[in-house]
């Protein structure tokens, strides 16, 4: 579990009670995820849908902890769990466009 103080906690409320900042945050958040899907999609991975902050990715042309380490190696950090269900998927965090960019610049990299 990742413990939340005190702090966190009311960072956290106040952000969800200010609509504005929500609905522009989240929309923000959607509209990445979906930029991010798409690419990854073209590029031939299996990415199923998400309501989340975070995608699933992986069954492409090299194994999920193949691609887990390359990633690693170029300073781009995303999840990988060596279990049975999830050891051919990334968890892709969907960050700012920048960061996005430069995740799916070196999946191109490390798959061509």
């Amino acid at each position: 579990s990742y413990a939340v103080d005190a702090v966190a906690q009311d960072v956290g409320v106040a952000a969800i009670k200010d609509r504005a900042y929500y609905a522009d945050v989240t929309a923000r958040v959607v509209s990445e995820r979906e930029r991010v899907r798409r690419e990854l999609l073209e590029m031939g991975f299996t990415v199923p849908e998400s309501k989340s902050n975070f995608l699933f990715a992986g069954r492409v042309k090299k194994s999920g902890k193949e691609l887990y380490q390359a990633l690693k190696a170029a300073g781009v950090l995303v999840r990988y769990w060596d279990k049975p269900v999830l050891r051919d998927f990334l968890r892709i965090t969907v960050g700012t466009p920048a960061e996005n960019d430069a995740m799916l610049a070196q999946l191109k990299t490390i798959l061509s």
